[in-house]
């Protein structure tokens, strides 16, 4: 079984990014609170029946939270209804459709992170998401600020491509996004 303090070392190290990637996935706060707890309750019921390695606990945390946020999503999947006047009235200022393209572009995003390996995939979060530079990811991550960036490259190329391949233009502000990111990084 995990010791408290090696518990606690994982929370505070990897609690931030897991936060965002379950926010990322559910839409609600609250949820995402609820659900990062009981990634640790999970991992600590893990941790007394098997050993739960240093060097993949992290892919083990991101496991644990992407099957809960799955159980989450069917067991409060719901059909919701929206008036038809009031749909066409939103519809003038282009707003339901934003935020259909926006929701349809975040899908496909996560869906491509998904098939990165997972220390891509925080670096991604963790420059996207928390605004860190890649020194400060690099500091975070323990692999150096070069890597970092050829990280970030390559993930950003590789969603760009995957976009690209799904008939969603929006890659060129992905990668527009990356040429403004590479001064800021």
């Amino acid at each position: 079984m995990l010791q408290e303090e090696k518990i606690r070392d994982y929370y505070k190290k990897h609690s931030r990014e897991l936060y965002i990637y379950i926010y990322r996935l559910t839409g609600s706060r609250e949820t995402s609170e609820d659900l990062l707890h009981d990634v640790f309750i999970n991992l600590i019921n893990y941790s007394s029946k098997k050993e739960v390695e240093d060097s993949s606990a992290r892919a083990f945390l991101y496991k644990i939270a992407h099957n809960l946020c799955i159980n989450y999503i069917k067991k409060n999947s719901r059909i919701k209804t929206v008036n038809i006047d009031n749909s066409v009235e939103l519809a003038s200022d282009g707003s339901i459709e934003d935020k259909i393209f926006r929701d349809e572009i975040n899908s496909e995003i996560n869906s491509l992170l998904e098939e990165v390996d997972p220390e891509t995939k925080s670096i991604f979060i963790m420059r996207k998401e928390l605004g860190l530079t890649a020194a400060e990811i690099a500091a975070n991550t323990g692999v150096s600020e070069r890597t970092v960036r050829r990280k970030l490259e390559a993930v950003l190329k590789y969603l760009a491509d995957g976009l690209k391949k799904t008939g969603i233009m929006i890659f060129l502000f992905i990668i527009m996004s990356a040429a403004s990111s590479a001064v800021v990084l």
